[in-house]
């Protein structure tokens, strides 16, 4: 583990470091691999589809570990730090990708670049999501919500609630249509615990069932 740390951290070729990612792909057992892996994913992000290949690999690797902070983190930094080539990425995750958790989790990285163009927010809550078939896309565009609204820096308390409002009405009016996604953005919400969302939750599912009779 130190020695491919020391690797990783010293190599400031990109040739070096996708040699060194696919050494780790031929390991067995990664889960103490994984923060390494991470910051190879971060280094070698460009808009490429030997990127997209290798994220594939990881992602069909790793298995459930794919949700490590610190996975979950490098896709967020390519996000916020790799803007130009970060829009590119997840364009051609979408494309070309058939991993539905890869494209799930490109919301990550979707997130990290609304947080240097706020404004992608509102079009990605009152348009992308309310014109969205396709469950895992949808899925993404969640993930990037939730991880904007876990920073207070970006997203306040009171406009933190009308996102899960907005959630929570779309997830209702449209349960049969997407059942995956109302499913996971309503286990999620009760999940919080927090007695505020749980009584949006409530209340909004009173007003649909008396709408929908």
């Amino acid at each position: 583990m130190k020695e491919i740390w020391n690797r990783v951290n010293l190599s400031g070729n990109l040739n070096e470091k996708e040699q060194i990612l696919n050494k780790i792909l031929q390991k067995k057992n990664l889960w103490h691999l994984i923060e390494p892996l991470s910051k190879l994913l971060y280094d070698l992000a460009t808009p490429s589809l030997s990127f997209i290949k290798n994220l594939e690999s990881v992602f069909s690797k790793i298995g459930q570990n794919i949700r490590n902070k610190a996975i979950l983190e490098a896709l967020a930094n390519i996000g916020l730090n790799k803007s130009e080539g970060a829009s590119k990425i997840r364009e051609m995750i979408l494309e070309h990708s058939s991993n539905q958790e890869l494209i799930i989790l490109s919301g990550f990285i979707l997130g990290g670049m609304i947080k240097n163009k706020e404004q992608l927010l509102n079009e990605l809550i009152t348009n992308k999501i309310r014109n969205e078939t396709d469950i895992p896309i949808l899925l993404s565009y969640y993930k990037a919500i939730l991880f904007l609204c876990e920073d207070k820096r970006v997203i306040n308390r009171k406009y933190r609630k009308l996102i899960f409002l907005e959630l929570i009405r779309f997830s209702l009016h449209n349960y049969k249509k997407n059942k995956n996604f109302s499913f996971r953005v309503i286990s999620d919400i009760i999940s919080k615990k927090d007695s505020q969302y749980s009584k949006m939750l409530f209340f909004n599912a009173y007003l649909f069932e008396g709408i929908s009779h």
